[in-house]
């Protein structure tokens, strides 16, 4: 290959970009993906488009193999198409996540149980007690209160059987949730009862404290 060619591409014999391969295969809004392919850029340095759907992404980096770009706001799951010189790429799909909930305060990632239900908590700051301490969204993506009597909740997770069991930063405790996990209609509200476990806490140590840094003859 010449250096001509490889500075303006090589083209494919119909004139048309080609789309191999995307990674990762599912992104968030405003996340970047990776292009595999042929002739995706177009001659004379020209900026392709990358269209998501009906929206235009942003071209990060360009090639003729590869191709980095931006998904945009607004951009649902379906095809992407590149778009060189008149001609466009066949479709290649795309996954793009979509909020099902906003304004919660989560730590850790969420916990899923056998129904499908999410649970979520929302921490607050250290010593802050909150009116809702975890939230449950169904599998229609409504978000409901869950637990209301726990200050700071952090990690939540269940065991074979179906239990919940979720931890506290704030002293360190694990707790197991009553009958209400169980049967999410009963008051839409369950209740913690203390698992019995603690955790050790880490103690922080004053500088004065730290034995003096070794130093080689």
């Amino acid at each position: 290959m010449g250096i001509s060619d490889r500075l303006l591409g090589k083209k494919p014999a119909n004139g048309s970009p080609q789309i191999e391969a995307v990674s990762p295969p599912a992104a968030l809004p405003g996340g970047e993906v990776r292009i595999h392919g042929k002739a995706l850029r177009p001659a004379e340095l020209r900026r392709p488009r990358v269209q998501f759907g009906k929206l235009d992404g942003a071209v990060v980096i360009s090639s003729d193999e590869f191709m980095v770009a931006r998904v945009p706001p607004g951009a649902s799951s379906g095809p992407i198409v590149i778009s060189t010189n008149g001609h466009s790429s066949n479709p290649h799909q795309l996954k793009v996540a979509v909020t099902i909930a906003e304004n919660l305060h989560p730590v850790t990632n969420p916990a899923l149980d056998a129904e499908g239900n999410i649970y979520v908590t929302f921490s607050g700051s250290r010593g802050q007690k909150v009116p809702v301490a975890i939230f449950r969204i169904d599998t229609n993506y409504e978000l409901k209160p869950f637990v209301g009597d726990m200050m700071n909740p952090t990690a939540i997770a269940f065991d074979r059987a179906g239990q919940m069991y979720v931890s506290s930063r704030f002293d360190g405790t694990d707790a197991r949730a009553g009958a209400g996990a169980r049967d999410p209609g009963a008051r839409g509200r369950a209740s913690l009862a203390h698992a019995g476990h603690r955790r050790p806490r880490p103690v922080a140590r004053r500088p004065s404290d730290l034995p003096p840094p070794r130093v080689d003859p």
